[in-house]
């Protein structure tokens, strides 16, 4: 596991298993013009995630970034038994995007760093997870 100097601030977060990019968005053309946007899976993911991510916040008492200060994200997944391929990757948007305005200003400054993954042992959804732990950039130290 990765050192951190003394006292860095780390925040630990777990969420359900996020929508992947394939499921998070709706297109639709209507009377000549084009819309899309976040599907209700997607969005209803989106706001229970912000809740806790805003509560651990409070209780792990993060310090916001909101300069150009870089944010590690580490994403460690336990995958559904759901037969679905999974790919960490596709997660990240909506991730990052979560993330913004809550742990830092701006998601250009938030680098995704995928750690581990497996698969729940049962197919139970609530077997499976997504744990997030963030923190700054420059706070890592060689072991």
């Amino acid at each position: 596991m990765l050192n951190l100097r003394d006292n860095a601030p780390i925040l630990e977060v777990q969420l359900p298993v996020a929508p992947t990019v394939n499921h998070m968005y709706y297109h639709a053309a209507k009377s000549g013009s084009y819309h899309s946007g976040l599907t209700g899976k997607a969005k209803a993911w989106f706001e229970a995630a912000q809740w806790v991510v805003k509560q651990a916040v409070r209780i792990q008492e993060w310090p916001y970034a909101g300069g150009k200060d870089k944010i590690v994200v580490e994403f460690w997944d336990r995958w559904p038994d759901d037969g679905h391929k999974h790919d960490m990757h596709n997660q990240h948007k909506i991730v990052m995007d979560m993330l913004e305005g809550i742990v830092y200003n701006d998601d250009q400054y938030a680098l995704a760093r995928d750690m581990d993954f497996d698969t729940a042992p049962s197919k139970s959804k609530s077997a499976s997870w997504l744990k997030l732990r963030i923190y700054y950039l420059g706070d890592e130290v060689e072991p």
